[in-house]
């Protein structure tokens, strides 16, 4: 019986042993995670620089300028594609905080939503100091820091926190070319589906496990191949939990202080909007309506027929000059609705 028993012991220790090696060497070898295949197709070199906050990672080379296809990309003194703002307010003053939304990617920056925002309250005689602190690639995590360690300097009364639907995923990676130019790649790994049930385990497993994410996604590329009848049971989001901890951080940090906070929603195109983007829509939908945490969604607003994407959008992701014209008209009401009595001008 001893012996028959140290066998066993002796089995389930090889297997343990083996499942680790294999383990292991997958997480080497990296065959099933998404590697960055080419350069960011927007960024130049210019315009970024390592941070020596950490947890950003990186940021804008103040008082830089570049030109790409034509649209004129200008960082202001304080880091950051805006307007030049000072440190001393003589308005009451709101700050976007966000990603390549609010950098205004792929267009000139008056087509911006901020800056069409701050010409919406202007044309309604209200003073109102708009800043805009957008930097592509940026997700929930970089944002709440750079909150912290930037935005809060300017005396923010209301910080406006843009929030995109792949806030969820890593930041963009950083590595320097040939020339050790600083250079942006695309997303590294991103969401596993679950193929094995949902548990406790298998979602300690999926965080820790090369092996049992390889498998999933086997078993994930073998049902679609048969065609479908195995849907996943849903999917391993990098930093889903991370991102909605993190707004909840960022709210814990203001209510420190005299500024309010907000969040403005972006969604995806209609017809882009996909598993996981939908699922963590409606984790952080729930968690901003939890946390009492004022919420402008934009869902209805930019994708409010099927003519939008022809007139509202660039891509899956960027609004249109028109679309971030429709963006700002429902902004500058949601600003002044969260600025309360003195938003007539600074006290």
């Amino acid at each position: 019986m001893k012996k028959a028993f140290a066998r066993v012991l002796i089995v389930l220790f090889s297997v343990a042993v083996t499942f680790v090696g294999v383990d292991l060497l997958l997480g080497l070898v990296n065959p099933h995670r998404f590697t960055p295949t080419s350069v960011h197709p927007f960024q130049k070199p210019a315009l970024y620089r390592l941070s020596k906050v950490k947890e950003l990672g990186y940021e804008h080379v103040p008082e830089t300028k570049v030109e790409v296809e034509g649209i004129a990309y200008r960082i202001n003194r304080l880091g950051f594609r805006d307007i030049e703002h000072r440190l001393r307010k003589s308005a009451q003053r709101v700050i976007f905080v966000g990603d390549s939304v609010t950098f205004g990617w792929n267009v000139p920056l008056e087509d911006s939503y901020h800056y069409q925002t701050r010409e919406r309250l202007e044309s309604q005689g209200r003073t109102i100091e708009i800043m805009a602190m957008g930097i592509t690639g940026y997700n929930l995590v970089q944002e709440y820091h750079l909150i912290k360690e930037r935005a809060l300097r300017y005396s923010p009364d209301l910080i406006v926190l843009q929030i995109c639907l792949n806030d969820f995923e890593k930041a963009l990676k950083i590595r320097t070319d040939p020339k050790q130019r600083f250079m942006l790649t695309q997303y590294g790994e991103i969401f596993v589906p679950y193929m094995i049930k949902k548990t406790k385990l298998s979602r300690w497993l999926m965080a820790r496990s090369y092996l049992f994410k390889l498998l999933n996604l086997k078993l994930a590329s073998g049902a679609g191949e048969q065609g479908g009848g195995s849907a996943p049971r849903d999917y391993y989001s990098k930093g889903s939990e991370t991102a909605v901890d993190y707004v909840r951080k960022t709210k814990a940090l203001l209510a420190g202080t005299p500024c309010r906070f907000a969040a403005v929603l972006f969604p995806f195109r209609r017809d882009d909007m996909v598993q996981p983007y939908t699922t963590f829509y409606r984790t952080m939908i729930d968690a901003l309506h939890a946390a009492s945490i004022p919420t402008l969604d934009l869902s209805a607003a930019l994708n409010s027929s099927a003519e939008a994407p022809k007139t509202l959008w660039i891509d899956y992701l960027h609004p249109s000059r028109e679309g971030n014209r429709l963006v700002a008209e429902t902004l500058a009401d949601f600003i002044l609705s969260n600025l309360g009595d003195k938003a007539n001008g600074f006290e």
